[in-house]
């Protein structure tokens, strides 16, 4: 994600916002947060589905106030599908489930929820628990939300091995580049113009290189190559 730009993170749920300010509101202390409710009814599954994509993470939230913890996997459960979309979606990294109004949140309670309804294990990150008690604390509420603004953060700014590839192959073409203008010969210039088109299949969205099914794995050993032939002009010297 480009530095500045905010993390849009989605609270989706069956209550309107005005029930989880609380929420909202820790969010948007984080300035790299922009939190966006939004509210899922049995009418409007495109829209949903809409805004799901415009988001980079996503909060399912359930209020007890609604009379049951029927999340998914039980009798009138409310959001069987709609987490196997955030899921499908964003990936299970980049969801997850606060159940609020609680009587009971301990890390008992929890457990007692996974085991009773197990998409939750595997459709989203975790699980977080906030009673009515706890939000009467401030305090509280802080440290509670601690762990959910790190993984936000986290998930979001996590550098995978795609990341570093990406960055490898535009260092290399940059490097290849540089040496063919400074020595120019055919040589110098076809490892250029291989590096760039290289680099330029990770400029598109989904990269080139996932779409034409091919491998990163020769990368790294082809990038050593190119930068021990470029340091050393007649390499590899070979005789006949």
């Amino acid at each position: 994600m480009p530095q500045g730009k905010q993390t849009v993170v989605g609270i989706f749920s069956r209550s309107g916002k005005e029930e989880y300010p609380w929420l909202v509101n820790v969010l948007r202390k984080d300035a790299n947060i922009c939190p966006r409710p939004f509210v899922i009814t049995n009418s409007n599954a495109s829209a949903f589905r809409e805004a799901v994509g415009d988001c980079d993470f996503a909060i399912l939230y359930h209020s007890m106030n609604r009379g049951r913890l029927n999340i998914a996997d039980v009798t009138d459960s409310l959001y069987d599908e709609e987490l196997g979309f955030l899921s499908n979606t964003l990936g299970n990294d980049k969801v997850l489930v606060i159940a609020d109004d609680l009587e009971d949140s301990s890390d008992d309670a929890k457990n007692r929820i996974l085991n009773s309804q197990p998409t939750i294990r595997r459709a989203a990150r975790g699980i977080f628990l906030f009673s009515r008690a706890d939000k009467r604390d401030n305090n509280t509420i802080r440290i509670k939300m601690a762990p959910i603004i790190v993984i936000i953060t986290a998930v979001i700014h996590k550098w995978t091995s795609k990341n570093y590839v990406s960055l490898l192959t535009h260092i290399t073409a940059i490097a290849c580049v540089a040496n063919a203008v400074r020595r120019p010969s055919p040589r110098n210039w076809a490892f250029a113009f291989s590096w760039v088109a290289a680099s330029l299949t990770y400029l598109t969205d989904p990269p080139l290189i996932d779409r034409l099914g091919l491998s990163e794995s020769c990368i790294p050993p082809a990038a050593l190559v190119t930068a021990i032939a470029i340091s050393r002009p007649h390499w590899p010297r070979m005789s006949l």
